[in-house]
């Protein structure tokens, strides 16, 4: 008896259908790994916000009802209060404005997100009357960094600016972003300019950027003396 070859066998085509089967699991299995991981970076990018949200209406509540009993006694602190309401309702449609970007999916790329950061140095140029340079290695626009890693190194990026600047009254800043091993790297320098460190609002912006970094598994590092102000913030991995 003539045996035909082993790809014309019974238990050849069984072999094959369950191999088949098993591919199409294990991919329908990583598929809805990633849906879960996505839905939950959603849920903890939506819940971060609306804890903000919620604290800010809170906050902006209670001083424009100061405000009002403010207004006929003592119509100059009123108005102080009127300008907090107006800075924490301007905060909170930034905070809102900025996840609404992340969750895009037109911006799941290092392009969109470095466009990003011009944008937010553009608005803090004309505003402050500064200087801020953006420059980014070869090869860090081709980069995928997930939603959650977009979302904390924009606002890693924001909180630092604003120390150096609006804190610091730094007039020349220079950004690097780089790569290496498949981590990220930013690097923000300010010459001749010292980060208080004796507390007050720059530091609560760095501990909170601090805090940000650490929460992709991340590092931010400062050195700050007479010579100028360096900030650099490592994420060892994008993906």
């Amino acid at each position: 008896m003539v045996r035909g070859p082993f790809w014309r066998t019974w238990w050849f085509f069984c072999l094959v259908l369950l191999a088949g089967a098993v591919l199409l699991y294990v991919l329908d299995r990583q598929r809805m790994q990633r849906k879960a991981t996505l839905e939950k970076m959603r849920s903890d990018i939506s819940g971060n916000l609306h804890g903000e949200v919620n604290k800010a209406l809170q906050n902006i509540n209670v001083l424009s009802e100061i405000a009002r009993i403010k207004a006929e006694k003592d119509p100059e602190q009123s108005i102080n209060y009127i300008n907090e309401i107006h800075h924490k309702s301007h905060n909170m449609i930034i905070s809102m404005d900025d996840m609404l970007w992340t969750i895009d999916p037109a911006n799941d790329n290092m392009a969109r997100v470095i466009d990003r950061m011009r944008e937010f140095a553009e608005a803090l140029n004309n505003r402050h009357g500064v200087r801020i340079y953006l420059q980014a290695e070869p090869g860090v626009e081709r980069l995928r960094p997930d939603m959650n890693t977009r979302h904390e190194l924009l606002l890693i990026y924001k909180l630092v600016l604003r120390v150096l600047v609006e804190e610091a009254n730094a007039p020349e800043t220079f950004v690097q972003l780089g790569q290496d091993h498949g981590g990220l790297n930013l690097g923000i320098e300010s010459r001749r300019v010292r980060i208080d460190a004796r507390g007050g609002r720059s530091i609560r912006l760095m501990e909170e950027a601090r805090a940000r970094a650490a929460s992709i598994r991340g590092t931010l590092d400062l050195h700050s003396d007479e010579q100028g102000s360096f900030i650099l913030f490592t994420c060892p991995s994008i993906s």
